[in-house]
């Protein structure tokens, strides 16, 4: 039998095998002093050192028990039975309180917007990412894979975030990683082969279908000039006896795969003794691009490339150090890093993407014919990119015809810390230091050529091709190029450790103060300038009989983004816990493990303030005079700074209960209340309009009020039936409303239905009008019903939507005056309220069974303008939601409607409203995963510790209640590119 290998997966095995090479020779050292054998776990003592498990909680660990604030943890080990390429994908429905909506589907590149128990600002909302106690980015994190992890920690409260000052308002994520432990060297290796394909498939109508949509489009609005398609080209599409003068081309299959493919190889280490403990991890990844190209097949002046758009490489590394120099002095080294390199066209994947759904059925190409020149007939002519009038780039020439670019990224994050013990002078003291570098660079070789477009003539009958724009685009030879980014964070910090515990009193506390410096890749303005944050903080908990918890936290913290009277700000936090169960008329309570009430008050504060920087200064520009002919230059005031701008503060009260009966069963459910009283707003309200100022130019004032209450909880269930069987049930749900109490908006005046459209309402509520489903249709049926009506915004047809005249305003000759007037709120905003997520399971000896079922509700969407709903940009974009759009033959005919009667343009019925107002709620099976492990009697044999075989699935199926079965109801609009499903096969090994 033989085998073919890809030469990259050859390469992949070539990095393996010297990687574990390495790791050898690494641990040769460990093993000299490592124990020889190692001893078994006693379950017993497994048992009662999960009683004592510590958290992470960014800067410093608590018990568990010890733990007064909200926090919810999940282990990298069920992380990893996600099988996507960034981290940020695998937290959705796993952490109660955390909503993740994952904006762009596309491969190995998709964005992920995290929220903790929702917004209490409309600036910036993004939580703190805490990566082995550095603060990073999110971009940071998102390459590292889940075999890295040991656990990933949401801080949701005030007694967890205050601490951290002006970066803690919107909540924390920790994520710690692997250290090395005390024995001898344990190799894993993991791989794993992808299938992906998008959760939904475009429905692309065929040439005889969009004709007849034109053509009915060309009627509803009047029939006004020529008809879009003659009966003889309908003819001619339907027959299909000539596909030469009646095309009927799939541009989306053409140029678009229906699935591809992604390999993932790593390896990791650990090993340790009493002086030093080691973990590393090396893994690789390839991802499989999914478009077609056929440039090979042309020459760019001497050169015939493959844009290869979509293919890339990812490589991440990791070295964790920890070691003991003497009794009282202890250090760590963590080494960790990326190099990712992509292939793209010369423009964007997603730019092509989009411009798979521009191009017509009817249109003759994706080329013009090729044919032997007839002066030199051992010269081929011909292959002209065409397109139609209202596209300039067609897809296939952005992929082919454009050039293409290679991006290479690199991010390394090192760090370095000393531990002093400093018993000498009372026990349980600590003193430690830490120096962290981050840095991001990446690189872009761009080849770029420009060509021709080409267009087909009016005449339907015959073949002939005319070029467009002349001159303007011409088939150039490949010019090359390249650029360079540069980012970099660099950050120190030191802090005092105590733990000490007095007989039944136990005392422990943290201060620290940390420094960072960081310089982003923008180029632009002031951005070029590098940002400043300096954070202290003290934290103390005293306990006692490990019964009462009382917990004070405060932090202090400044940023250069505010002037010097108000850089720096205090965020103090009292929090207390008492554990129930352990109290004497409940302790004897057989059925009652653990019982236990937590309360919160602290406030958090938050300088993502979005905009440029430095807003508390003026803005002058020295520009070219426009006005007057002799002077040169001219000073312009491009903004108003205000000197008083401070970090927005909230107010974050947390009342929880933790609950544990029969070991087995368990419950948390948090309540919590978030007030921000100072939020930054634009403001103009207040400014008289003979000063001429605009809201562009007027600054910023601390002077918005926003609240965000909830509930979130999780219920877990576990049962272990005998040594061959036990199963679990898992489930958690965050129900969060934002409402926007005070943000100087000016009320919308006399008249209209509803007068405001921000204070009173959740962030980014949906206004639009409301169809008026008095006839029984919603559509207006006959011209009487037209005749009543006068739209400020365009002249209804028959068809379109009826809107309700909220205000009752009508025209002096009594018709219904239809104006944004009558604008209501439709649905709710795009971030959902609910969240959840369910996760049950079983294991019946070497085989284990787990599902995730996660969802949203109150969440909408307005669709009325994205491509796939508006059918007419583009000469028309027509997807499955238009096929039974109104027309008088169904009217009449009572058959279904699901549209309103479609046009060239943008009609009446494309206004904001309830019917495009879509409701984006959700439940998916989020993830499956099918396990086998090899008994222990062919592990023996191979002298193997683990063998696992793996089957797992991602967004395997969705349930949705959008209008379309074309868009998924993460994302936007149909020519984005929708989120993946994902079947894996798995392999592990352990020696």
């Amino acid at each position: 039998m033989r085998f073919n290998i890809k030469p990259k997966t050859i390469t992949a095995l070539r990095g393996i095998g010297l990687c574990l090479s390495l790791f050898g020779w690494m641990s040769l050292s460990l093993q000299a002093q490592s124990p020889e054998k190692e001893e078994p776990i006693n379950p017993q003592e497994e048992q009662a050192d999960s009683t004592e498990r510590r958290i992470n909680l960014g800067y410093y660990s608590q018990p568990l028990q010890a733990v007064t604030g909200a926090v919810v943890t999940v282990s990298g080990e069920e992380l990893a039975k996600s099988p996507v390429a960034n981290l940020s994908q695998t937290f959705t429905g796993r952490l109660a309180g955390l909503i993740t909506t994952e904006t762009n589907g596309e491969l190995s590149r998709g964005t992920v917007a995290s929220y903790v128990r929702g917004i209490s600002t409309i600036n910036g909302q993004t939580p703190l990412y805490i990566l082995d106690g550095v603060i990073c980015s999110i971009e940071s994190i998102d390459y590292i894979t889940p075999e890295e992890i040991e656990s990933v920690t949401v801080l949701k409260d005030a007694s967890l975030t205050a601490l951290y000052g002006i970066q803690g308002a919107n909540g924390a994520i920790v994520i710690t990683t692997k250290r090395g432990k005390i024995q001898n060297l344990k190799v894993t290796v993991t791989y794993d082969q992808s299938f992906q394909q998008m959760t939904r498939k475009p429905y692309t109508v065929g040439a005889y279908e969009y004709a007849t949509l034109r053509n009915q489009a060309w009627k509803n609005d009047g029939s006004v000039g020529t008809q879009p398609f003659s009966q003889t080209e309908m003819d001619g599409y339907a027959s299909g006896s000539n596909r030469d003068l009646y095309p009927d081309n799939n541009y989306y299959d053409m140029m678009f795969k229906s699935y591809a493919w992604m390999e993932r190889a790593g390896i990791g280490a650990t090993a340790g003794n009493e002086k030093i403990k080691m973990y590393s991890n090396v893994n690789f990844m390839h991802q499989g691009g999914q478009f077609i190209t056929d440039q090979s097949t042309f020459k760019a002046g001497q050169v015939t490339y493959d844009s290869k758009a979509g293919d890339n490489y990812r490589f991440n590394y990791r070295t964790n150090l920890d070691f003991k120099l003497n009794n009282v002095l202890d250090g760590f080294i963590r080494l960790n890093g990326n190099v990712t390199k992509e292939s793209t066209g010369r423009q964007a994947n997603d730019a092509v993407y989009a411009g798979l759904f521009y191009l017509p059925p009817t249109m003759y190409g994706p080329y013009t014919p090729m044919y032997p020149d007839p002066s030199n007939p051992s010269k081929i002519i011909g292959g002209e990119v065409l397109t139609t009038s209202y596209v300039d780039n067609p897809a296939y020439g952005m992929l082919n015809r454009s050039g293409f670019g290679r991006y290479t990224g690199t991010e390394v994050m090192a760090q370095t810390g000393l531990d002093l013990k400093m018993d000498f002078l009372t026990e349980g003291l600590r003193l430690g230091g830490r120096f962290a570098y981050q840095t991001n660079s990446s690189g872009n070789q761009i080849a770029s050529q420009d060509y021709e477009r080409w267009v087909r003539s009016n005449n339907p009958s015959v073949l002939e091709f005319n070029q467009i724009g002349a001159g303007t685009w011409t088939n150039t030879p490949l010019q090359y190029g390249k650029s360079s980014l540069f980012s970099y964070r660099l950050s120190t910090g030191a802090q005092l450790d105590y733990n000490r515990d007095f007989g039944k009193h136990s005392v422990s506390g943290m201060g620290y103060v940390y420094y960072e410096n960081s310089v982003s890749d923008r180029i632009d303005g002031d951005y070029v300038f590098p940002y400043n944050r300096i954070s202290s903080g003290v934290t103390a908990t005293w306990g006692y009989d490990n019964k009462y918890f009382l917990k004070g936290d405060v932090g202090y913290s400044g940023s250069d983004q505010f002037a010097r009277s108000k850089r720096f700000t205090f965020t103090p936090a009292v929090s207390a816990a008492w554990v129930l169960s352990r109290e004497g008329f409940l302790s004897d309570t057989n059925w009652l493990t653990e019982l236990k009430l937590r309360a919160s008050v602290g406030q958090t504060s938050n300088d993502q303030l979005g905009g440029a920087r430095f807003r508390y200064t003026d803005k002058l520009i020295n520009e070219g005079n426009r006005y007057i002919e002799n002077l040169s230059y001219m000073i312009t005031e491009y903004y108003k700074g205000n000197p008083n701008l401070e970090p927005e503060k909230t107010l974050n009260m947390n009342y929880g209960i933790d609950l544990v009966i029969a070991g087995s069963i368990s419950l948390t459910v948090d309540y919590f209340i978030n007030r921000t009283d100072n939020m930054l707003i634009n403001t103009i309200g207040a400014v008289p309009s003979f000063t001429g100022l605009t809201a562009s130019i007027y600054p910023p004032v601390n002077e918005g009020k926003m609240e965000n209450n909830g509930i979130d909880a999780t219920v877990g269930y576990f049962k272990n039936l005998n040594n061959d069987f036990s199963f679990f049930v898992n489930a958690n749900f965050l129900y969060a409303k934002n409402t926007v109490t005070y943000c100087d908006e000016t009320p919308m005046g006399t008249g209209y239905a509803y007068q405001h459209r921000k204070e009173g309402y959740s962030d980014g509520q949906q206004f639009g009008y409301l169809v008026d489903y008095g006839n029984g249709s919603g559509y207006f049926t006959s011209q009487a019903e037209l005749d009543k009506v006068s739209y400020a915004f365009g002249t209804p047809r028959l068809g379109d939507f009826k809107y309700q005249n909220l205000n009752g305003d009508k025209t002096p000759d009594g018709k219904d005056i239809i104006d944004e007037k009558d604008m209501a709120p439709t649905r709710y905003s795009v971030i959902p309220r609910i969240n959840y997520g369910v996760s049950f399971g079983a294991r019946y000896k070497q085989i284990e069974l787990s599902c995730l079922v996660q969802g949203t509700g109150y969440s909408s969407r307005q669709y009325h303008d994205v491509v796939g709903i508006d059918e007419s940009p583009y000469g028309g974009v027509y997807s499955d939601i238009h096929t039974q759009a109104w027309t008088p033959e169904r009217a009449a005919a009572g058959e279904e409607i699901t549209f309103p009667a479609l046009s060239q343009q943008k009609s009446v019925s494309r206004q904001p409203n309830d019917f495009f107002t879509m409701n984006a709620s959700y439940v998916r099976i989020k993830n499956l995963e099918l396990a086998y492990s090899l008994p222990a009697s062919v592990l023996r044999w191979i002298k193997a510790e683990q063998i696992r075989l793996v089957f797992s699935a991602q967004n395997l199926v969705t349930w949705d209640f959008l209008k379309t079965d074309c868009i998924d109801p993460e994302i936007a609009s149909l020519d984005r590119f929708q989120n993946y499903r994902v079947l894996n096969l798995g392999v592990k090994f352990t020696f």
